[in-house]
């Protein structure tokens, strides 16, 4: 995922993370910039047991 990026997680939707997420910056950008996860009613983020967020 890149930073300054928006995911969207609809109502009750899910997204499972197996594995590894890496957050990048793209290579043009000179400062840090945020990332924005929305979740919808009920949605649910999870990460699997031995998954990591990386940036």
């Amino acid at each position: 995922m890149i930073e300054g990026s928006h995911l969207e997680i609809g109502h009750d939707a899910e997204l499972l993370v197996e594995g590894s997420m890496i957050i990048k910056e793209p290579p043009d950008v000179s400062e840090h910039r945020d990332m924005h996860i929305t979740l919808g009613q009920d949605a649910r983020l999870r990460f699997a047991p031995g998954s990591r967020l990386r940036n």
